[in-house]
């Protein structure tokens, strides 16, 4: 290496880019971070195999800085980026075991600069292990039902209302199925379903506290 005669310029090119060049690899994903990520999926196709190892370091960095899985902000973000790896996990029939692999690995890989990362492991697997199995859990009700919608060639906004209402199936899955397959989907229709039953739901509270 050349020392610069301008120190401190941002090339852009990010911490996995640096090693990439270093090593001399065609790929971010041939660095020591993430090859042995990619090596434990290796099952899946290289697609699904890069957004795996992506997302659950994403994950487990996330988890370690105390964000939980939820419907705002960060916990949002965790939130799809678990229940994306659980899809590709559900779709390429990838076990249970290798999602705790995958974290434990992400662990060792960066223990020396994050070592909450060793030292906390637990709480990060339970978070993880637990936002994935709920997610397998609607994907299973959900995904037999979805078939037999999307085989009438569009998804009304009922039927989206009623994956989520029936079948734990989240808006954001229905929208990505319905994109891979070219499947019309009336979010508009469903955006109106859902808003009316919340309203059904907030005269029955009243109803039932009083209005109070």
């Amino acid at each position: 290496l050349q020392k610069l005669s301008t120190p401190g310029v941002d090339t852009g090119m990010g911490f996995e880019r640096l090693l990439m060049v270093l090593g001399g690899y065609s790929s971010s994903n041939e660095t020591d971070v993430f090859s042995p990520l990619m090596h434990i999926v290796k099952v899946a196709p290289e697609r699904e195999r890069r957004i795996i190892a992506d997302h659950i370091r994403a994950a487990v960095f996330l988890v370690g800085d105390s964000v939980l899985p939820s419907n705002s902000e960060r916990g949002y973000v965790l939130r799809r980026l678990i229940r994306r790896v659980s899809r590709i996990m559900y779709q390429q029939h990838i076990i249970d075991e290798t999602l705790g692999s995958l974290i434990t690995t992400v662990s060792d890989i960066y223990a020396l600069p994050y070592p909450n990362l060793r030292t906390d492991i637990a709480r990060i697997q339970k978070v993880i292990f637990d936002e994935h199995q709920k997610f397998h859990k609607a994907l299973t009700r959900g995904i037999s039902e979805f078939e037999k919608i999307v085989s009438k060639g569009s998804i009304s906004g009922k039927d989206a209302f009623d994956l989520y209402q029936s079948y734990g199936f989240p808006m954001e899955l229905t929208r990505e199925l319905a994109t891979e397959r070219g499947i019309h989907l009336d979010e508009q229709s469903f955006k109106k379903e859902f808003q009316e039953h919340q309203e059904k739901s907030k005269v029955g509270s009243e109803k039932k506290f009083g209005g109070h």
